[in-house]
């Protein structure tokens, strides 16, 4: 009988967290939203050669146009995928899947070269540089039309 009664007792609640449960992490972006005159028009991640800084703007460069955002590059930099992109200077980012080449400019400076043939002076790390090319995901070139 004892044995029934204690089984029947309510068990106490597990002691709860003062921790709030983590945050799930907010998705990298896949496409721009661009404003073009009374028109937002979109832009696929995969679209974007390199973005460049101009001052509290960035300018998306295609290989269709450059299109202009109202964000800083910091603050877009962080949405972007780091598999797909590297802030390569103070101003510039670029698509991995677009570079061609690192080339040497001059004694400890070089070159990111994308399959456009624009070239990019280079302020980050050679070896880090490397490494993310080496191990980004390869993806084939999307036909330009």
């Amino acid at each position: 009988m004892r044995q029934r009664l204690q089984a029947a007792r309510p068990q106490p609640a597990p002691p709860a967290t003062t921790t709030a449960p983590a945050e799930p992490p907010l998705p990298y972006l896949n496409r721009f939203a661009v404003k073009d005159g009374n028109q937002t028009l979109f832009v696929k991640i995969h679209d974007v050669d390199y973005i460049e800084a101009a001052a509290n703007y960035v300018v998306l460069c295609t290989p269709k146009g450059n299109h202009i955002l109202r964000e800083t590059l910091r603050n877009l930099e962080s949405s972007l995928s780091p598999a797909l992109f590297l802030r390569i200077s103070r101003s510039i980012i670029v698509n991995l899947d677009r570079v061609s080449a690192i080339r040497s400019a001059s004694p400890g400076e070089c070159q990111v070269v994308l399959h456009n043939g624009r070239q990019f002076l280079m302020s980050r790390g050679l070896k880090e540089v490397q490494e993310r090319l080496q191990y980004s995901t390869i993806r084939p070139l999307p036909a330009v039309l």
